[in-house]
């Protein structure tokens, strides 16, 4: 009797978790006044099935009353690509709520209509009516130049992101910097002004801007990827990671979101990540831009789908011929060196140093083919930049790059590239000051004696002379010019 008894306490009843089941409890928690726990709900349900119109506009709905307006109304656009007619006209009465909470009074009135010229009768007649009659009143007691400054907004904002995508990053600041000033909590500007100081090699003001967002809106998607780039590009690998592990688990509805996402993982090098946001897009057929384009190629090129990879490049190439050449297989198909410089060229500044010195091993062409092709994608470094433009224009290597090749023949391989950082270290420090750079033998092998007493190794200055052609009292002397730059620990 006690064995069956212990038999029956230990069958398991499995719950299955539908999305049916997580949508009942969100609703329940809603009309419960749980807004917040209604939002998991009902996220966790948009994670089975993230094309359901009703899920969207529900989630869409929470938001509202959660204050989050603009993500609200994002969530709608997207509701509107796959939403029947009935369902699409619901979504332009959601959002002419949102717009007027916002105080966008004519992109309101403009929704509104939208609505009620095609559902008269409609379950949500009588409430865009009281809308539209709001609307009226609140727009009489606006002047037409406040009006006029909704509309004046928007066109700025568009015009702001062709000053960005055009490379034309001051004028672009200028304006992004009106915007703020007339309208200090519009984040998407101060996403943009980020983005322009970036690009500017500006990077301690991009930060500023992305976390006076997030100090304000710490759920701020676009600043969150902004800050994970921008780790990435000046190689703080610890707080890189740190954010990716909040970005991975972000499970993004909108089409903007999906597609800020996606091209973050790709430029970061996560690459299935970057995949999954992506491809979910282009199925829907929702972007087709150069941009998209090329980020799709790569990142399902290099997760193994090769002929969507073709596909999209192939759809790239109709807007963008020059590109041509410029295709990850391309890349893939190289030699091993090419694709080792690879590996270190999308990491942080001194593994970008480690890959332009095994650049600098390979015939000219091929340096020069490289250049021209991969490094505008990845560099951040101002000093780096200048540094591959040198290597494209002259066929004569920098000098910090004749010395890190003369410093080679000393470097067994397991400690190369640890050796060849320590001089970029050093380096870094040195081009600042007035030493001189001219005997190339004599700082090659001073570099190397220094690298190996600092791994604590045994090594006479006589015999690093000898090997280097150069008097030991050279030696000693260039020892002591770069000794008086810093100590650099390897």
């Amino acid at each position: 009797m006690e064995k069956n008894t212990r038999s029956e306490a230990a069958k398991v009843i499995p719950l299955v978790q539908t999305s049916e089941y997580f949508f009942d409890r969100g609703i329940k928690a809603y009309k419960r006044g749980n807004v917040k726990k209604a939002k998991r709900y009902i996220e966790r349900v948009l994670q089975l099935e993230p094309e359901n119109t009703v899920v969207l506009c529900q989630l869409a709905v929470i938001l509202t009353d959660l204050g989050d307006y603009q993500q609200s109304n994002e969530l709608l656009q997207s509701a509107l690509q796959n939403a029947n007619q009935e369902s699409g006209y619901e979504c332009h009465y959601f959002m002419a709520n949102n717009y007027a909470y916002l105080g966008f009074f004519q992109e309101a009135k403009k929704h509104a209509l939208q609505y009620i010229n095609n559902e008269k009768n409609g379950r949500f007649s009588q409430a865009v009516e009281d809308l539209l009659e709001i609307l009226s009143i609140e727009m009489d007691d606006i002047d037409e130049e406040e009006n006029e400054n909704e509309d004046r907004l928007i066109m700025q904002q568009e015009k702001a992101k062709l000053l960005l995508e055009m490379a034309q990053f001051e004028e672009a600041k200028e304006l992004l910097h009106e915007i703020i000033e007339e309208h200090p909590e519009f984040w998407a500007a101060y996403n943009n002004l980020a983005l322009a100081h970036f690009y500017t090699d500006e990077y301690e003001q991009a930060m500023i801007y992305v976390r006076k967002v997030l100090e304000s809106n710490p759920g701020n998607l676009h600043a969150l990827c902004n800050e994970a780039v921008f780790y990435f590009k000046t190689g703080k690998q610890d707080l890189l990671e740190r954010q990716l592990t909040k970005l991975r688990v972000v499970y993004p509805i909108s089409f903007d979101h999906r597609y800020k996402l996606g091209v973050t993982f790709a430029v970061i090098g996560e690459y299935s990540g970057a995949y999954r946001w992506l491809y979910s897009l282009y199925k829907k057929g929702a972007a087709r831009d150069t941009t998209f384009l090329y980020w799709l190629s790569y990142s399902a090129y290099y997760i193994g789908h090769e002929n969507l990879a073709k596909q999209a490049w192939e759809k790239l190439l109709v807007s963008s011929p020059e590109k041509k050449g410029e295709e990850p297989w391309n890349i893939a198909a190289s030699t091993d060196s090419i694709q080792e410089v690879l590996h270190y060229i999308k990491q942080g500044e001194e593994e970008q140093f480690f890959g332009l010195y095994l650049l600098a091993q390979m015939e000219n062409e091929e340096r020069k083919t490289f250049l021209t092709k991969e490094t505008e994608h990845f560099l951040y470094s101002p000093f780096l930049k200048t540094l591959s433009q040198d290597m494209l224009k002259s066929e004569e290597l920098p000098r910090c790059l004749q010395i890190a090749l003369t410093m080679k023949k000393s470097l067994q391989s397991e400690e190369e590239e640890k050796g060849i950082v320590y001089w970029y270290t050093l380096y870094n420090k040195a081009r600042f000051t007035e030493i001189e750079m001219k005997n190339i033998s004599a700082f090659a092998a001073s570099v190397v004696y220094m690298f190996y007493q600092n791994l604590k190794r045994p090594v006479s200055q006589k015999k690093i002379a000898q090997e280097y052609g150069i008097s030991l009292t050279t030696m000693s002397k260039y020892i002591k010019k770069i000794r008086s730059v810093s100590i650099v620990s390897v």
